[in-house]
């Protein structure tokens, strides 16, 4: 199956970005407004022993906080990633102006 996605009215959003912090900085955090984007930088064998980090994935807490989502991102599949790499996770948040809601 394919779908089209019909784009009708664009809107600039203002990201304003904090990191990079350690996963356990963000699992630590408890704020009401820890919510929007967030990036997650590592390893990755792709880009070879070299590169330092690179953007591995790229979500979004609305329902649920970034302390939340890291918590089942590390569930998942963090805790099978850094037991054999030198190079931690970094964590980008990015939060903008608007309320959650407006973002999804």
């Amino acid at each position: 199956m394919c779908y089209a996605l019909t784009v009708r009215n664009e809107h600039r959003i203002r990201v304003v970005w904090e990191g990079p912090l350690k996963v356990d900085e963000v699992v630590g955090k408890s704020g009401t407004e820890d919510y929007g984007l967030y990036q997650i930088y590592g390893w990755h064998q792709i880009y070879g022993a070299g590169r330092e980090s690179a953007l591995l994935y790229v979500g979004l807490a609305v329902c649920q906080t970034f302390r939340a989502r890291l918590q089942q991102h590390r569930a998942d599949w963090l805790n099978y990633e850094v037991d054999h790499r030198d190079v931690e996770f970094s964590i980008r948040l990015g939060r903008s102006p608007l309320r959650s809601r407006d973002l999804a």
